[in-house]
């Protein structure tokens, strides 16, 4: 299984690195290919590569192979910039590592259960997103770019060349007109269907479960695995987390009473991640 990922310092590689962690814990054979977003990213993913399948891309090789996304930096924000990549780099992989399929995952996703479920949905799919499950769709779009399933065909490049001319063109962290940063563009698979096909949106509630959508299920444990409506709970969007003093900060968006199920173990390795024992 091939996943991709890509942050800068600071809190992003402090939830990158748990990403990875959980990964390798679910699934230990898995590929992870690391966009490397500043030196110091590279350098550790350089040193972790030598005990897990993780393969370190310096962000300046998409810069060379895309002069235009290069052009795209001058005045974006870093953040802006930094999410510009996204639609580059399963391309990038495509073309380097002549895999099948990848799938993209944010830094703050945490993998709770073994992924491979995620790779049956390529039987039926080019490429495949999850739904915010938010009505009325709120201004940040209709699809969450948190967890994002690409296959090594000619309609799913089809679609990555489009969604990267957009992002050259346009890509701010504010609302404009049905856009917002790299993700508002993906409204268009809901809006015109028929435009790009080979798409899916995701049904399993287990995949990319998330602050903003955790409300319309039903978490539940049992021998230890957490469930959701039933079903396994496979990855979890660690939205707005962060550390208060001793505790955390969840998030902002209301949660289950339960819902220390899911925060109180990512609070330990998140700590273990900052302090730099996570892989100890």
């Amino acid at each position: 299984m091939n996943f991709c990922t890509l942050f800068s310092d600071g809190k992003y590689a402090i939830e990158g690195w748990v990403m990875a962690h959980t990964l390798f814990t679910q699934a230990a054979s898995s590929s992870l290919f690391i966009l490397c977003m500043d030196e110091s990213v590279y350098v550790e993913a350089q040193r972790l590569s030598q005990q897990h399948n993780i393969i370190p891309i310096h962000y300046k090789l998409l810069e060379q192979r895309w002069p235009r996304l290069f052009n795209s930096k001058h005045g974006r924000q870093k953040k802006e910039y930094i999410v510009s990549f996204k639609p580059f780099l399963p391309h990038y992989i495509f073309e380097t590592y002549n895999v099948e399929n990848v799938v993209f995952v944010d830094a703050d996703i945490a993998f709770l259960r073994d992924p491979s479920p995620m790779f049956k949905l390529f039987d039926e799919c080019s490429f495949f997103a999850k739904d915010h499950e938010i009505e009325p769709v709120r201004s940040a779009g209709r699809f969450n770019v948190g967890l994002l399933g690409f296959k090594n065909d000619d309609k799913c490049l089809t679609w990555l060349k489009w969604w990267q001319e957009k992002c050259i063109e346009w890509c701010f962290w504010y609302a404009d007109n049905g856009r917002f940063a790299e993700q508002g563009y993906w409204n268009i698979l809901h809006n015109d269907p028929d435009k790009f096909p080979g798409f899916i949106s995701v049904k399993h509630p287990g995949f990319n479960l998330a602050p903003w959508n955790i409300m319309k299920h039903t978490i539940s444990s049992q021998n230890g695995n957490l469930l959701v409506d039933g079903q396994e709970l496979i990855t979890y969007h660690y939205h707005e987390f962060e550390l208060r003093g001793d505790s955390y900060f969840p998030t902002g968006w209301k949660l289950p009473a339960n819902a220390s199920l899911l925060y109180k173990p990512y609070f330990e390795l998140f700590k273990k991640s900052m302090s730099g024992n996570l892989w100890r």
